[in-house]
C-alpha cells in the first residue's frame, strides 16, 4: 500500500509541474486578451472574498452541491487546461502526505468553470475583451459569452491566468491564513488553493514557503480526524498536502519522491 501511495505522488507531482507549464504557455497565447480583465487589488479582500466564494461567503460544503448542470455552463477548468486525470490514487499512506483513499481527484477538476466576467472592485462590470484566437487549429477564446462570476464556484481559468504573483501570492497567504483558523476545508477553498499553486512562480519567498507549510500541517490535521476513507474530504486533502509537502518542499519525504530537476 505505501508503494502505491508513493508511486501516486510521484506522478501526481510530475502532472502538476505539466499543468503549471501548460498555464504558462496558455497565458502567453492568450496574452492580449488576458490584459483587459480588471481585477481586484491585492489588499481589497472583501472584494477578493466575493470572487472565491460569491456574496454568501465561505462554509463547509461550499462548491461541492453543484448539480451537473449548474457544474458545466461553459467549461475549462484550471486543472483540465493542462492535463486530463492529474490524480489517481490507491489506498496507503506516504509521510504525512498523500493518500488513505481509493480514489483522489484534484480541486477544480469538475465543478470550477471557465466564465465570460469577472467583478472589478467598483462597479463588478466585466471588463475582458472575451476574443481569442480564432486562426486555423489554435487555441480558442479563454471565454464563453454570456456566463457570468455568480452563475459559477470555483477559480475561473481566466481569472487566474490575468492575476500577477502579487495578487496570487496575497491570496494564497489569505486563504492559509483564514483556513488556520477553521475546522473544515470547502472544496471551493481547495480549488482556488489548487488553481493558485499552478501558477505560483518558484522558487517561493520565505514567507509563502511558510504559508505552504501552515497548509501542510492543517490538511494533515484534518485529515487525521477523518472518521473513515470514503470521506468526501479526503481526496481534497491528500491533493493539497502532495502539492504543499511534495511539489513546494514543506515534507522531506514527499520532496524525496521527485528529483528537483523533474520539477523544475
Amino acid at each position: 500500500a505505501t508503494m502505491r501511495c508513493c508511486r501516486w505522488v510521484r506522478q501526481f507531482l510530475l502532472d502538476f509541474c505539466r499543468l503549471r507549464q501548460d498555464l504558462v504557455a496558455m497565458a502567453q497565447e492568450h496574452a492580449q486578451e488576458l490584459s483587459g480583465l480588471r481585477l481586484p487589488a491585492s489588499w481589497d479582500l472583501d472584494a477578493w472574498a466575493r470572487i472565491c466564494f460569491g456574496p454568501g461567503g465561505d462554509d463547509p460544503g461550499h462548491g461541492s452541491k453543484l448539480t451537473a448542470d449548474e457544474s458545466k455552463p461553459a467549461a475549462t477548468t484550471v486543472a483540465e487546461a493542462g492535463a486530463a486525470a492529474v490524480l489517481e490514487t490507491g489506498p496507503g499512506t506516504c509521510s504525512s502526505g498523500a493518500g488513505t483513499s481509493s480514489e483522489a481527484q484534484a480541486p477544480g477538476t469538475s465543478d470550477a468553470q471557465l466564465g465570460s466576467q469577472e467583478q472589478g472592485p467598483g462597479d463588478g462590470s466585466g471588463q475582458g475583451t472575451g476574443q481569442g484566437s480564432d486562426q486555423g487549429s489554435g487555441p480558442g477564446p479563454l471565454v464563453e459569452p454570456g456566463v457570468g462570476i455568480d452563475q459559477i464556484s470555483g477559480p475561473l481559468l481566466r481569472t487566474v491566468l490575468s492575476m500577477d504573483q502579487v495578487r496570487v501570492v496575497a491570496l494564497i497567504q489569505h486563504l492559509v491564513a483564514e483556513l488556520d483558523d477553521l475546522g473544515w476545508l470547502s472544496y471551493s477553498r481547495s480549488q482556488w488553493l489548487f488553481a493558485l499553486s499552478a501558477v505560483i512562480e518558484k522558487p517561493v519567498h520565505l514567507d509563502t514557503g511558510a504559508a505552504f507549510r501552515s497548509l501542510l500541517r492543517k490538511c494533515c490535521r484534518l485529515r487525521a480526524d477523518l472518521q473513515h476513507s470514503g470521506d468526501e474530504h479526503l481526496p481534497r486533502l491528500n491533493t493539497l498536502i502532495a502539492v504543499a509537502g511534495g511539489y513546494f518542499g514543506q515534507d522531506e519525504q514527499l520532496v524525496k519522491l521527485v528529483a528537483d530537476q523533474e520539477l523544475n
